[in-house]
């Protein structure tokens, strides 16, 4: 270009620059041309490994229509940004040496782009239409490349026609669309189940949000190999979430201080999730029921029990009536206690409310109260009154006519032993100023109302 510039300013008159710049030109294409190749890549560019074709007119000024069609499979561009006239592109051909051709004389540089290395899905049949359409409206532009873009568009349209007809490309290899969709869905499926074992708590993954999912639905929609693998991770995912479930209540229904009524919905939602997977969860459910139905019948014996003992009770505040319960209920509260410890052997589940207070009060009243009787008969009033102490919280349990029975006997067995502590304290007393005889007869109104051993020693001595 300086030189172009000088011979245009100082030596050539206006009337030949026409001439004289067609001259350079032609000059400078020539020596382009005869530049020799060798070292060419040693200036920052590299070479473009990719074919495609260029548009070169014979001259820079010569008409588009003139081009003729140069093909390549590789190139490297040694043009001078900005001032690309004065630049070349060097064309690899592997039937013809290299050719060098001034970039002032390309109407038209055109890459192919490789061959798509996957068409599986309907938009990647879209794009490689797309592909096909651009270069084919090319040809239309520039009729002199229709060979040379026929000999590239005949690969794509051979592919195009492949997938319509129910193949695919997978990573460059063309297999039958149904292999290709099973073996996809394989993938997806292992690497969803690779997601989902993976999740620290499976209850708070978001399966359907999943790209593997996604994917492995919508190959579903067509494919059944694709379904059966959908199910199955499906299935997978809400086993895994069940058993989360039902580790989470069998902690909470095995914890200290269980709630009745907390546990009872944790059971229900627990009979929901499956136990059958989980021999746990099935031994619990069993042992609930199981223990529910018995807590239950023993409930209703201890209160149908609690019922005819205060019955009873009702009938002996008169005291002339023995104060022991009858030999029928003793029995049957007997076997009530066996049945509860049987119970409570089988270790049923601590949430479940049994009435142990009540059947323990009835056990404790009628084994009291019948010892009782007998200490009274004996008038062994200072045991009897230990043993009532005893009785007076378990008869509160029973029931009222209980407690009323235990509290008058109370009174009784206290009024008998201040009355015998008087008279032997009377007794005493006059056996100790000498009184010998009326001492004795105090003594023996003592031994009376309670036979004390004590006193019973006293009144031998009185006698001798």
């Amino acid at each position: 270009m300086v030189l172009e510039f000088a011979i245009y300013n100082v030596m050539t008159p206006r009337r030949l620059i026409p001439i004289v710049r067609r001259c350079l030109a032609l000059i400078c294409s020539l020596l382009a041309c005869l530049l020799p190749l060798a070292g060419q890549d040693v200036d920052g560019s590299s070479w473009q490994e990719k074919p495609g074709f260029a548009l070169v007119k014979p001259q820079p000024w010569s008409p588009d229509n003139l081009a003729n069609v140069v093909e390549f499979q590789a190139f490297t561009d040694r043009t001078v940004k900005g001032r690309q006239i004065a630049g070349y592109f060097v064309f690899r051909n592997g039937k013809t040496a290299n050719s060098q051709v001034p970039a002032g004389k390309i109407v038209k540089l055109v890459v192919f782009p490789a061959a798509p290395a996957q068409i599986a899905r309907a938009e990647q049949r879209a794009a490689l239409q797309k592909i096909i359409d651009e270069y084919a409206a090319l040809g239309v532009q520039f009729p002199a490349a229709v060979p040379v873009l026929e000999k590239f568009l005949s690969g794509l349209r051979s592919d195009a026609a492949k997938f319509d007809a129910g193949s695919v490309k997978d990573g460059g290899k063309w297999i039958p669309g149904a292999e290709y969709r099973k073996k996809k869905a394989d993938e997806l499926a292992n690497l969803l189940r690779m997601e989902i074992t993976g999740a620290q708590r499976v209850r708070d993954l978001n399966l359907m949000a999943s790209q593997y999912y996604v994917g492995l639905e919508d190959l579903a929609k067509t494919e059944p190999a694709a379904k059966a693998q959908l199910d199955g991770v499906r299935a997978q995912y809400e086993s895994l979430r069940r058993k989360e479930e039902r580790s989470e209540l069998l902690a909470k229904l095995v914890a200290p201080n269980p709630v009745f009524e907390n546990s009872e919905l944790y059971v229900r939602t627990l009979k929901t999730l499956k136990p059958s997977e989980d021999p746990a969860a099935r031994q619990f459910i069993e042992l609930w029921d199981r223990s529910l139905a018995k807590a239950a019948k023993l409930n209703s014996k201890v209160e149908e029990l609690k019922q005819g003992f205060e019955k009873e009770m009702a009938a002996k505040k008169d005291p002339a009536v023995p104060v022991s319960p009858s030999n029928d209920i003793v029995a049957r509260i007997h076997v009530a206690s066996q049945e509860l410890n049987d119970y409570r052997a089988a270790s049923p589940p601590a949430a479940i409310q049994i009435s142990t207070p009540q059947a323990e009060a009835l056990a404790a009243c009628s084994e009291g109260l019948a010892g009782l009787a007998k200490q009274l008969e004996a008038r062994e009033y200072f045991d009897a009154k230990v043993t009532i102490a005893g009785l007076i919280a378990p008869a509160g349990v029973v029931g009222p006519n209980t407690l009323a029975v235990v509290e008058e006997l109370q009174k009784q067995a206290n009024s008998e032993i201040a009355k015998f502590q008087s008279l032997r304290d009377e007794a005493k007393a006059m056996q100790d100023t000498g009184k010998a005889n009326e001492a004795l007869m105090k003594y023996r109104e003592a031994w009376a109302v309670m036979p004390d051993k004590d006193v019973a020693a006293i009144i031998e001595t009185l006698k001798k």
